[in-house]
């Protein structure tokens, strides 16, 4: 029997999908593949149909900007004004086809990140695996989360405030794997996990503004 395509998706608030989607859009757009093609069902009745470029924030409203044709013809749209999204193709992970890092390899990589991270704020600040990872997706997840660590703590630590904020909240980093990226402040340990699906992991910026939200 056919898997049901549909079978795992989760509803989503309009604003809450074109994030995700956006996120999704930087993602394809890098390795060379087509954004994802969606119809914003407007709260006036109209619709514009595109491929999503971007979702952020302009004095104060969330706006979606939207290949509507041409080279470079973009609609910019009030989040709050979409009523709905249609979404015309599945948004299918790109599964990594290159060999999953050991632990070893990861254990190596995380020491290498706990010294420049120690060098950066003036402290130590350990990184730790999460136990009972297993598996390729969960290792391919947390060697994708060590890849963009660097930058998203640099712009974090860049800023007096944020190294402040670093350096007093937080004790130590536990990084691992699940079903969605998050990151959680527990007893002074931050909690890192990268999600499995690859379109689904953050990305720097993304990144940052997690730890930010939860320190």
């Amino acid at each position: 029997m056919a898997a049901d395509p549909v079978a795992r998706v989760r509803p989503r608030s309009p604003r809450r999908l074109l994030e995700e989607l956006a996120g999704a859009a930087e993602r394809l757009a890098a390795t060379g593949r087509p954004r994802p093609r969606v119809t914003l069902h407007l709260t006036t009745g109209r619709d514009l149909v595109g491929r999503l470029v971007a979702v952020g924030e302009d004095g104060g409203s969330a706006v979606a900007a939207l290949h509507v044709g041409g080279d470079a013809d973009l609609a910019h749209v009030r989040v709050d004004v979409v009523a709905a999204v249609t979404v015309h193709e599945p948004v299918v992970p790109a599964r990594s086809t290159a060999p999953a890092p050991g632990r070893l390899e990861l254990a190596r990589q995380v020491a290498q990140r706990s010294q420049a991270l120690a060098s950066a704020l003036g402290a130590e600040l350990p990184i730790a695996l999460e136990e009972g990872m297993s598996g390729d997706p969960d290792l391919r997840a947390v060697a994708a989360l060590l890849a963009v660590l660097d930058d998203a703590l640099a712009g974090i630590v860049a800023d007096p405030l944020g190294k402040d904020a670093v350096r007093t909240q937080i004790a130590s980093l536990r990084v691992g794997a699940g079903e969605e990226s998050s990151a959680r402040l527990v007893d002074r340990v931050l909690h890192l996990r990268f999600a499995r699906d690859d379109l689904a992991q953050w990305t720097p910026p993304e990144l940052r503004a997690a730890i930010e939200k939860a320190l």
